[in-house]
């Protein structure tokens, strides 16, 4: 059995998972513990595979336990569950705390990716992307359903390579389900700026024009803009002088 010893060192939590297993699905174990060998003076190979202990400090003990029950059951334990019976929350909560199920499934399978990203388990990995697909088909309680939200698309692209295909999955999501809510309540900063530009181009790509095309064509609604804009500037600079 090999000790696995997750998050910071002291506060890390041992797993143990046997050897074959984790090396015949993860490159990054499979280099870390695999023996070379060395000159005439004899043999040598890595300090984790002398000591049966590999450490990973940067990493939350909780997705580790997943990646674990994926390895062993094939299953991956983040389908998201709201508290309470939803036949009795106003529809308004019910949303809400959908909302927030949703959210942290997709946060969790996100990081369980990053996560086998880093350990270069592609089987792990392609079981995931499954899993996002089925999240997003799922009808949740309120008749539903959800797609990757922004955190969530964020870990993705902080943790992965251009062209990574869960990448193209959150692209795909946006290019041909988003609108306008979408985005309310959003800036520019909430996006990662790799996942904007993927965006733009698939929209050039796959998104149609819009036939209509006389708002192009008249400089009257752009200067409208402009001069609200300065209204509104004059009125803030009027009342900032009132209250002084």
């Amino acid at each position: 059995m090999l000790q696995i010893l997750v998050g910071p060192t002291e506060h890390s939590k041992p797993f143990f998972v046997h050897h074959s297993l984790i090396t015949s699905r993860s490159r990054f174990f499979a280099n870390a513990l695999k023996h070379y060998d060395g000159d005439a003076a004899g043999k040598f190979h890595w300090l984790e595979g002398e000591e049966g202990i590999v450490k990973l400090p940067a990493d939350e003990p909780a997705i580790f336990a997943n990646y674990i029950q994926l390895l062993y059951q094939g299953c991956i334990p983040t389908r998201a569950q709201i508290n309470g019976n939803s036949t009795l929350l106003p529809a308004e909560e019910l949303n809400a705390a959908i909302s927030l199920a949703v959210n942290k499934e997709y946060e969790d399978l996100a990081k369980l990716y990053v996560l086998c990203e880093k350990l270069q388990d592609s089987d792990s990995k392609a079981a995931i992307i499954t899993a996002f697909v089925q999240a997003s088909l799922a009808r949740r309680e309120n008749g539903r359903s959800y797609s990757p939200n922004v955190s969530a698309t964020r870990l993705i692209y902080d943790g992965t390579m251009a062209c990574d295909p869960l990448r193209d999955f959150c692209v795909d999501s946006f290019v041909i389900l988003a609108n306008e809510h979408w985005v309310k309540g959003l800036t520019a900063e909430h996006y990662h700026p790799e996942y904007v530009f993927d965006v733009m181009v698939a929209m050039t790509r796959d998104r149609p024009r819009p036939a209509d095309r006389t708002r192009l064509k008249n400089a009257e609604r752009y200067c409208r803009k402009l001069l609200s804009s300065e209204v509104k500037v004059v009125g803030a600079k009027g009342d900032e002088a009132k209250g002084e």
